[in-house]
């Protein structure tokens, strides 16, 4: 039987974009229009580059010529990539251990003790309405990364 998991688990499970998530209008239309106007810079060059040849039948016969054999290896040269990608991933990504599960247990320990020593119990942290925490207590930019150096990780 399936384990029906909720929203917030699966936010906390998830890596979000903010893209993606509902009102961010705004950041959709700045996208968006970023977007236009970077393939309109693109397409503008090559545009410009072409004009020139409009006027030489030589040139013109050398840009197109130019500009098939570099649509070729970028089509070419995008399958073969995905083609390899989507052979490493069947057959290398899915059978090795990406996670070690083990080394994340230990590093989860070592945080809840630092946790425990720094905050209190984890049932006072969780069952607590409000709590000030002293400026002496306050988690350091390097501290977890110490917590971990310490361990041999």
């Amino acid at each position: 039987m399936k384990q029906k998991v909720s929203r917030k688990k699966m936010d906390e499970i998830l890596v979000s974009d903010k893209f993606f998530n509902r009102g961010s209008v705004m950041l959709k239309v700045r996208q968006g229009i970023l977007t236009i106007v970077g393939w309109t810079i693109v397409v503008s060059t090559f545009c410009w580059l072409l004009i020139p040849g409009i006027f030489y039948e030589k040139t013109l016969k050398f840009f197109l010529l130019f500009f098939t054999i570099v649509i070729l290896v970028i089509t070419i040269s995008f399958l073969l990539l995905t083609i390899w990608n989507n052979h490493r991933y069947k057959n290398v990504l899915k059978k090795k251990i990406v996670i070690n599960k083990n080394r994340i247990e230990k590093n989860n320990e070592a945080l809840e003790q630092y946790y425990d020593h720094r905050f209190g119990k984890k049932d006072f942290r969780k069952n607590v309405q409000f709590y000030i925490v002293s400026a002496e207590k306050n988690i350091a930019n390097n501290d977890i990364t110490e917590i971990f150096n310490k361990r041999g990780e």
